[in-house]
C-alpha cells in the first residue's frame, strides 16, 4: 500500500507536557490525521467485521489493534520530545510491517483513526 503524501514529525527540545499535547492536536486533527484518506482507509479495515453503529466495539477493536505486534513500544531520547504523525506510523507499518511507538504516537494514532470513524 503506498500512500502518496510526505509524512512528518517533530523532534526538539522537550518544552512540557502543555506543548506535547498540542503537537498531539495538531497532528490527530490535522491533514495526516482524522482528514486522511489513509487514516480513513486503515480505520475502515479495522472496524469492517463489526456490526453496524456497534460504538463500543469500534473503540475496543481500535485499541485491540493498537496492541498488536505491528507497533513496537519504545520510549523518547531523553530530554526530547518526538511525536509522529498518525500518517507516518500507519506508512511505517506499511513499509515495515511494523513501527515503533512511544505512548504519545499510539495516543495520537488511536485519536485519529477513532475521529476519521466519527
Amino acid at each position: 500500500m503506498h500512500f502518496g503524501t510526505t509524512a512528518t514529525a517533530t523532534l526538539g527540545a522537550f518544552n512540557g507536557s502543555e506543548d506535547t499535547i498540542r503537537l498531539m492536536r495538531q497532528f490527530a486533527t490535522g491533514p495526516e490525521g482524522e482528514s486522511n484518506v489513509a487514516v480513513r482507509a486503515a480505520a475502515e479495515a479495522i472496524v469492517r467485521e463489526l456490526a453496524p453503529k456497534d460504538y463500543l466495539s469500534e473503540i475496543l477493536a481500535l485499541r485491540f489493534w493498537a496492541t498488536g505486534p505491528w507497533i513496537r513500544y519504545t520510549n523518547d531520547a531523553s530530554h526530547v520530545e518526538q511525536v509522529k504523525t498518525p500518517f507516518r506510523s500507519l506508512r511505517e507499518i506499511s513499509e515495515n510491517g511494523r513501527t515503533l511507538l512511544d505512548c504519545d504516537d499510539i495516543a495520537t494514532l488511536l485519536a485519529a483513526l477513532g475521529m476519521s470513524l466519527g
